[in-house]
């Protein structure tokens, strides 16, 4: 998975005040929540988020 992070990874940082979504099963929560994604809810199903608009706001950028 090492190249699936670095592709969150990038994009990440070519959108820091974007925000990012994954709908995925409970397997690869771990792996999503390694990127900086946090879960919204889960079952064997889930949403994980990363609020970079948030992030961005709390930091003064917009």
């Amino acid at each position: 998975m090492v190249l699936q992070k670095k592709l969150i990874e990038l994009s990440m940082a070519k959108l820091p005040h974007g925000d990012w979504f994954a709908h995925t099963s409970r397997d690869v929560f771990p792996f999503y929540e390694k990127c900086g994604l946090h879960l919204l809810d889960g079952k064997t199903q889930g949403t994980l988020a990363y609020y970079g608009y948030r992030e961005a706001k709390k930091q003064g950028h917009r």
